[in-house]
C-alpha cells in the first residue's frame, strides 16, 4: 500500500470477501493512478442501515489469507444522512483527500439513488474543529443529507 495508516481501522480479507459487495471503482490520479474499490455490507438490506467500506483494490487483491485490510474510509446511512465513520483524513493525516471525497459521495449517493430512490441535496455540510488560530481540521464527520 502506498499510505501509511494513523489509525489502523482494518477488515480482514476474509469479511471482505465473504461479506461486501464492490457497488463501484475509481481511480485517483492524485494518489499514483491507485484504484479504490467502494463495497457494501451485504448483511445490510434495510436503506437505515446500510454501511459502506472504501478499500484499495490493489490492497484486496494482493491480500493472502486472514489479511487485515486497512479500510480508507467507512461511511453509514443514519436516517437521512451519509456519516463517515471512518475518515481518510483520520487514517491518513498527511494527505489531502478532497476529490477523493467527492468520489466516494458520487458512488454511495448514486447506489443509494438507484437502489432507494433517494437523492443527495446539494447542500454538504463539513464539520470542522479548530485546532489552533490557523489550523482547520477534519472532524471525522462528513454529512449529506438525503431526501
Amino acid at each position: 500500500m502506498l499510505f501509511d495508516a494513523k489509525a489502523k481501522s482494518v477488515r480482514s480479507i476474509e469479511t471482505l470477501r465473504d461479506n461486501t459487495k464492490v457497488i463501484d471503482t475509481f481511480t485517483e490520479r492524485y494518489r499514483s493512478d491507485e484504484t479504490f474499490e467502494v463495497r457494501r455490507i451485504l448483511s445490510r438490506n434495510l436503506q437505515a442501515s446500510q454501511y459502506f467500506i472504501i478499500t484499495s483494490l490493489k490492497s484486496v487483491q494482493e491480500a493472502k489469507e486472514f489479511s487485515p485490510i486497512t479500510s480508507f474510509a467507512e461511511i453509514s446511512v443514519r436516517g437521512n444522512h451519509l456519516i463517515f465513520i471512518v475518515h481518510p483524513a483520520r487514517q491518513f493525516p498527511n494527505h489531502k483527500w478532497e476529490c477523493f471525497l467527492k468520489k466516494i459521495e458520487k458512488s454511495v449517493s448514486h447506489y443509494m439513488k438507484q437502489k432507494y430512490d433517494i437523492h443527495t441535496a446539494s447542500d454538504t455540510i463539513y464539520r470542522q474543529k479548530i485546532d489552533s488560530a490557523t489550523n482547520l481540521k477534519w472532524d471525522c464527520e462528513k454529512e449529506w443529507h438525503l431526501h
